[in-house]
């Protein structure tokens, strides 16, 4: 996994900003492969209700069943959808596409209480994914694509010195 990051820490560390915090999707691992016909892969986050899983439906669709969004009344639809197989230099392809609807605001970092990222409505998000196999053991994966949310507020939830934007 690679992770760019520029002009993190433009601010003074002393003062908590959005620039330190410069993710909406934490830990996500984008990849350029899709599940095989009936494979299935379960993930549990550290909470008492059910996570998500990801299940192939043919050897080229993948997609996610989304249980903590839809327990919680969002709809939410993810699929991955199979471009291309690795050919020397050519990499394994992909396009990723999400969406949900968040009907009540939501404060997508309710537990932190140096950020708040607050979403509502239409959120629809595009990759393309791109997976290169180095050997047995490595992998190389690249990400790229554009979101769309319909309504964003992302703030530092600092009354005093307030940094924030919405969209």
């Amino acid at each position: 996994i690679c992770f760019f990051a520029n002009s993190i820490f433009a601010q003074s560390e002393s003062t908590k900003s959005l620039i330190n915090e410069t993710m909406l999707h934490p830990a996500d691992a984008f990849t350029g492969y899709t599940f095989k016909k009936g494979e299935w892969a379960y993930n549990q986050a550290i909470t008492t209700y059910p996570s998500w899983a990801w299940w192939g439906i043919t050897d080229w669709l993948t997609t996610e069943l989304d249980f903590e969004a839809w327990l919680g009344g969002v709809p939410s639809f993810n699929f991955r959808i199979a471009v291309l197989k690795q050919k020397g230099l050519q990499p394994t392809l992909a396009y990723e596409t999400m969406y949900q609807y968040i009907k009540k605001e939501f404060d997508q970092f309710y537990n932190l209480d140096y950020l708040e990222i607050n979403r509502q409505g239409n959120s629809w998000y595009n990759h393309v994914n791109a997976s290169w196999e180095i050997n047995d053991k490595w992998h190389l994966h690249l990400s790229g694509g554009l979101t769309y949310s319909q309504n964003i507020d992302i703030n530092n939830s600092d009354s005093i010195n307030y940094t924030g934007k919405s969209f």
